[in-house]
């Protein structure tokens, strides 16, 4: 069975985002640091180099 995304609604997402600004152990990312993370975030398709032996 392929596993399928399910998007928040729009109201959803503001209830979301509203809730995590509120924890104070948790605070959102600058631009700055989405920048810095952003390039780990993505993965290649397929299998890893060198898992095909």
């Amino acid at each position: 069975m392929k596993m399928k995304l399910i998007r928040p609604s729009a109201k959803e997402d503001v209830a979301i985002t509203k809730a995590a600004k509120s924890d104070p152990n948790s605070r959102p990312f600058t631009n700055k640091e989405w920048e810095r993370i952003k390039p780990t975030l993505v993965k290649g398709r397929g299998r890893p180099l060198g898992s095909s032996t």
